[in-house]
């Protein structure tokens, strides 16, 4: 009786696993060192395309289903000297070549003498916020090219990392450095561009920014330092 009980104990498991695989709403795979696919669930199969698992496990993984083939070699390096990818984004490619984002989690299985023999994981479609986050910065990119043609200085400080993130290029004409120069600098290495009498005034300034409300306009004048 205990026999029976334990089989089908395993049969549920097994049952169990076999529904979580089949119906999960992200892809779920098993893969080869040599790039194959041994095992794909329905949910990755229709990330990419294709119509059955099948043709999924017939692609051979560095030319068929990714974009850059070099990219596959260094996380296949990556996963064998750590075990484990998580989170890694890459550039994947659908049955007909779109190209998609996705997020990969995966975990390197090993035999007994510690040889990798084939990897897990799952994959998360991330194609949409990439193109989202890509449209962000294309869109910072063309206000920067606009904020240089103007004739004022124009700057983004962040007062929680304590960095310049951006300036004009109007700030060579004043302070006499290049943006490249200030931009990622901390308060710390900006207080060494100012003339010395002013770095009290510029310390202030910071504060009042860190505590100004929405709106407030803070003003403050300050002398660049010598070279």
């Amino acid at each position: 009786m205990a026999g029976q009980q334990a089989r089908t104990g395993r049969r549920a498991g097994g049952d169990h696993d076999r529904a979580l695989f089949e119906h999960a709403r992200v892809g779920i795979f098993r893969s080869t060192p040599a790039g194959r696919f041994t095992a794909v669930n329905p949910a990755l199969v229709r990330m990419l395309g294709y119509a059955s698992a099948a043709e999924v496990l017939a692609l051979t993984l560095p030319q068929d289903l990714y974009v850059d083939p070099a990219q596959w070699q260094a996380l296949r390096a990556c996963s064998e000297a750590t075990g484990v990818l998580e989170g890694v984004e890459v550039r994947w490619k659908r049955k007909g070549g779109q190209p998609l984002t996705v997020s990969l989690y995966a975990r390197a299985l090993c035999d007994a003498r510690g040889r990798v023999v084939s990897s897990e994981g799952l994959v998360l479609d991330v194609t949409a916020r990439a193109q989202t986050e890509a449209a962000l910065r294309e869109s910072v990119r063309m206000q920067e090219r606009m904020a240089d043609t103007l004739p004022e200085v124009l700057y983004r400080y962040d007062l929680v990392d304590h960095h310049l993130v951006y300036v004009n290029r109007q700030i060579i004409g004043m302070l006499g450095y290049p943006p490249e120069k200030v931009t990622g600098k901390s308060a710390t290495v900006l207080r060494k561009l100012l003339h010395p009498e002013d770095v009290a005034r510029f310390t202030a300034c910071l504060h009042r920014w860190a505590t100004a409300a929405d709106g407030d306009c803070v003003e403050t004048e300050c002398r660049k330092g010598s070279r």
